[in-house]
């Protein structure tokens, strides 16, 4: 019988395994995309063991299969400020579900007291690109690598007021 597990969800400790899994499945121009260079199996397992779920980690499952996730792992020295990471299985992408794994990531961060998020990502990567382009804050580019550092509390506020070019006559 499948898991009937469906939707967005924090992570935790107990879904380490799928996490590791989806990474795994990762072909190696994603694998590149999201660090920065196509990493072995092994070193992608090593990294994923390292890396921290509770309250900085959320994913997309799909008939309980672990399709997309997203990391705002907060720096130590900063808390209210983390650096953001996605993965989408090459089955979702180009269909919205990174624009609502990313927006669902944001208002939990922000709910857990994060008011900055860096993001970095490739210049080619057009689809991050347009996802960032969403939210307010500075873009910055060097070289072949774009930072974009998302204003979460602007961002809020911004979602509360109706647009101005919203024609509601």
């Amino acid at each position: 019988m499948l898991d009937p597990k469906y939707g967005v969800f924090a992570l935790t400790e107990a879904d380490r395994p799928a996490f590791i899994a989806h990474m795994l499945r990762l072909d190696p121009e994603a694998r590149r995309r999201r660090f920065g260079t196509p990493l072995s199996d092994y070193a992608v397992e090593k990294v994923c063991q390292a890396m921290p779920l509770d309250r900085t980690a959320w994913g997309i499952y799909i008939w309980g299969h672990l399709k997309g996730t997203t990391l705002v792992v907060p720096y130590a020295s900063q808390p209210e400020r983390g650096e953001f990471a996605i993965t989408l299985s090459t089955s979702l992408r180009g269909r919205g579900w990174g624009r609502f794994l990313t927006r669902s990531t944001l208002e939990a961060a922000y709910q857990d007291g994060r008011t900055l998020v860096d993001v970095y990502y490739l210049h080619e990567n057009e689809a991050m690109g347009r996802i960032c382009a969403r939210y307010p804050g500075p873009l910055s580019r060097d070289a072949g690598e774009c930072h974009k550092i998302i204003q979460l509390e602007q961002w809020v506020t911004q979602e509360l007021v109706p647009s101005a070019l919203v024609d509601y006559a």
